[in-house]
C-alpha cells in the first residue's frame, strides 16, 4: 500500500492531509495564510517530505479534489484550474527527487467529487452525514474552534458568520480524509482508473 497525500480543493480554503501506507493520519494542514502559489508549493513540499522519508516501496500518490461539472461561475472555474496548474506545475519540476525513474507528476491524480462521494456513501449528504460516515471510520478533524482562540487575541464569542465559516473549513478536512479512504479501497482492490474521468497530467 502507497502513502497517501489527499487534498479537498477550492478557491477559497483548501485542506489536505497525509495517511501512511498503513493508513495513519501523520499530518494535516489548510490554505490559512497561504496564497495559492504557496499551497501549491506546500502541496509538493509534502510530496517530496513523504518520497524521502519512506523510499520508494510506499512511494506517496497525491489525489486532489477536480472542479466539479457544470460550476455557474466561470470566476470560479478560472481560479480553481489556476490553482490546479500551480500544483501541476510545482510537480512537473520534479525538485528536489534523488531517486532514479522517479516523475513526481506520475504521482498527482484529479478525481471528480461525484466518484468518491458516491462509493463513500456520502453523495449529496449533509455535512453531519459526511462526519458521521468519517468518524465510523475513526477520523477526528482538528479543533478549528480551538485554533481560532489560540491564533486570535479576542475574548468575546465567535459570531454566527465565523462560526459558520469553521464548520465549513471543518467539513474539508473530513472531506480530505474520505478522498484518502477512497484511494487507499481503489488501491487495495488494484483498479485502473479511467483516465478520461479521472485525469492526470504527463510530460
Amino acid at each position: 500500500m502507497r502513502i497517501v497525500i489527499a487534498v479537498d480543493l477550492a478557491t477559497r480554503f483548501s485542506a489536505g492531509l497525509v495517511r501512511t501506507a498503513g493508513g495513519e493520519v501523520v499530518r494535516q494542514w489548510d490554505s490559512v495564510g497561504r496564497s495559492h502559489s504557496v499551497l501549491a508549493r506546500y502541496v509538493y513540499s509534502e510530496y517530496l517530505t513523504a518520497l524521502t522519508t519512506f523510499g520508494a516501496l510506499t512511494r506517496p500518490i497525491v489525489v486532489v479534489e477536480d472542479l466539479p461539472p457544470h460550476v455557474p461561475s466561470s470566476l470560479v472555474r478560472t481560479q480553481v484550474a489556476q490553482l490546479q496548474g500551480r500544483i501541476i506545475q510545482e510537480f512537473s519540476r520534479n525538485d528536489g527527487i534523488q531517486l532514479p525513474n522517479v516523475k513526481a507528476l506520475e504521482d498527482l491524480f484529479f478525481v471528480p467529487p461525484a466518484i468518491w462521494q458516491h462509493e463513500m456513501g456520502v453523495w449529496r449528504a449533509t455535512p453531519e452525514q459526511t462526519a458521521a460516515v468519517a468518524a465510523g471510520l475513526g477520523y477526528e478533524p482538528p479543533d478549528l474552534t480551538a485554533r481560532w482562540f489560540e491564533t486570535h487575541d479576542v475574548l468575546k464569542p465567535l459570531s454566527s458568520t465565523q462560526r459558520a465559516a469553521l464548520a465549513k473549513q471543518t467539513t474539508d478536512y473530513v472531506d480530505a480524509f474520505l478522498i484518502s479512504e477512497w484511494t487507499r479501497r481503489c488501491m487495495a482492490e488494484g483498479r485502473v482508473w479511467d483516465s478520461k474521468t479521472i485525469k492526470q497530467y504527463k510530460d
